[in-house]
């Protein structure tokens, strides 16, 4: 969320005397694309983009996952497992014969 500030950057407040604030909506195609820029603007890695566009848009990251696109939820585990951030998956045993 974002205060609101009059012509003298003084934070607008409520009845409460708590500052005002807006929240701005974004869509998960506006927030991939963010994304997607900040890659190729700033030759960043898809998981420090999600960080910086969480900064840049007030976003809490803990509320990005539902505006992570599938596309960029693949780009985002590729540069993750380029980077050993992912465990790989456990593999069976093959020493062991199924039942």
């Amino acid at each position: 969320m974002n205060t609101l500030f009059n012509d003298d950057d003084d934070p607008i407040v409520d009845s409460a005397n708590e500052p005002l604030q807006i929240v701005v909506k974004i869509s998960k195609q506006a927030f991939s694309a963010k994304v997607e820029d900040l890659v190729w603007e700033h030759d960043i890695d898809y998981v420090e983009a999600c960080a910086k566009a969480c900064e840049e848009l007030d976003v809490d990251p803990e509320d990005v996952a539902s505006l992570i696109s599938k596309e960029l939820l693949l780009n985002i585990e590729a540069s993750a497992k380029k980077k050993h951030l992912m465990r790989k998956p456990k593999q069976k045993s093959t020493s062991e014969l199924p039942v």
